[in-house]
């Protein structure tokens, strides 16, 4: 329940499958994504699929 995010990848729309990954840090998600060793598999996902990476932060900003 935030509207505390960013989006890091895709067009501005919805998806059908969501997949949730918590990251130490928001660092460590963004150096993942431009880590060159995954440069190989982020080309090969981004060939087959529609993906949209979104950076949600874990507070609650309606309690």
């Amino acid at each position: 329940r935030t509207s505390s995010h960013e989006q890091l990848e895709g067009p501005q729309r919805g998806a059908a499958l969501r997949v949730l990954i918590e990251w130490p840090s928001e660092d460590a998600a963004k150096a993942f994504m431009q880590d060159p060793e995954y440069a190989p598999h982020l080309d090969a996902r981004q060939a087959g699929s529609d993906s949209f990476h979104w950076l949600i932060k874990g507070q609650d900003d309606l309690a």
